[in-house]
């Protein structure tokens, strides 16, 4: 079985080198993005429920 490169295993366990930066912002931007995701399905079960009445 091949290993993992090091750059890469850098990126992934420590959050160090170019890849480490772009993991970095893909995980900041995820809770972002599914928190938005969230609110937005409250709004909208709250206007079909509102709509329902």
């Amino acid at each position: 079985m091949k290993r993992l490169a090091d750059d890469i295993v850098c990126a992934i366990l420590h959050k160090q080198g170019q890849g480490g930066a772009a993991l970095k912002c893909v995980i900041s931007y995820e809770p972002s993005l599914i928190g938005n995701a969230y609110i937005k399905s409250i709004r909208w079960a709250k206007d079909i429920i509102g709509n329902l009445k």
